[in-house]
C-alpha cells in the first residue's frame, strides 16, 4: 500500500517542483523587465523635469521681452498733452 502511495505522490512532487523552477525562472525574468521599466521612468522623469526647466526659463525670458517691449512702446508713445 505504501509502496502504491509512493508510486503516486513522487511522480506529482516532481511535476510540482518542476513546475516551481519554470515559475522561478519566470519571476526572475519578470523583476529584471521591472528593473529597466524603473530605470526608464527614472530617465523619463529627468528628461521631464529638465523640459519643465526650460519651459519655465523660456516663459520668464518671454515675460522679459514683453515688458522691455512694453517700455519702449511707452517711450515712443507719449501721452498727448494739453494745448498750454
Amino acid at each position: 500500500m505504501s509502496d502504491q502511495i509512493s508510486d503516486i505522490v513522487i511522480p506529482i512532487l516532481r511535476n510540482i517542483q518542476a513546475d516551481i523552477s519554470t515559475l522561478k525562472a519566470d519571476v526572475s525574468v519578470l523583476k529584471e523587465s521591472v528593473r529597466r521599466i524603473d530605470a526608464r521612468f527614472g530617465s523619463v522623469d529627468t528628461l521631464v523635469a529638465g523640459i519643465y526647466n526650460t519651459s519655465r526659463w523660456q516663459s520668464a525670458e518671454l515675460d522679459d521681452h514683453r515688458l522691455r517691449l512694453d517700455a519702449l512702446e511707452d517711450k515712443n508713445n507719449p501721452p498727448p498733452t494739453t494745448g498750454k
